[in-house]
């Protein structure tokens, strides 16, 4: 991001994301990409629920949001997010390349988890492993979500009803991976919320 848009992290949230993003959908509560310190690593958003809902709801709508003066986003660039996950049988890394003089890697190395067939484009659909096995087997095939550190934060769209819900600082250990007991997690919370509205 910083190398594309031609800023650093203690400019990123006025010429990024608030000119490019926040004033255009009506995102409230000010968020922000954190400099480091609250979370592992630089660059994590730091978001409310409200305005993560709003963000999803974006996605929800084709790419639209009213005649907010954001350049609506194509039907094919959102279909391609969140309908394109990784093959479950690509190969994972063996954490032995160098990395490219002046760049920084975050993750990756050897500890590389199961492909669960869920992951397109940063967001979290409701794949099928290898094995057959779906993601949220409790939750709409349709839905998606962005999940962060391992569920305590969430934000998902259920396409059915047609409901988009969020949260955020979970009390759900942050040590958890999506690959384990966080999806199951997740699933068992998405589907309380789900069998409340039904």
């Amino acid at each position: 991001m910083f190398k594309v848009y031609r800023t650093h992290m203690e400019t990123v949230n006025h010429h990024v994301l608030l000119k490019h993003l926040t004033r255009k959908i009506g995102l409230e509560d000010r968020p922000c990409f954190i400099k480091g310190g609250e979370l592992t690593s630089p660059g994590h958003l730091k978001i409310s629920a409200r305005d993560f809902c709003r963000f999803g709801l974006l996605y929800a709508r084709g790419g639209k949001w009213r005649e907010s003066g954001l350049p609506p986003l194509s039907p094919e660039s959102v279909h391609e997010a969140l309908r394109h996950p990784l093959p479950t049988n690509m190969p994972k890394a063996h954490g032995k390349a160098d990395v490219i003089s002046g760049e920084v890697s975050y993750g990756g190395g050897t500890q590389q988890e199961e492909n669960l067939g869920c992951y397109s484009n940063m967001w979290w659909i409701n794949g099928v492993d290898a094995r057959g096995v779906r993601t949220f087997p409790d939750l709409p095939h349709e839905m998606f979500s962005a999940v962060g550190q391992g569920g305590t934060h969430v934000m998902a769209h259920l396409t059915s009803p047609g409901l988009t819900v969020a949260w955020t600082r979970s009390k759900l250990p942050a040590a958890t991976k999506m690959t384990g007991a966080g999806k199951d997690r997740v699933n068992y919370a998405l589907s309380l919320l789900l069998r409340a509205v039904g």
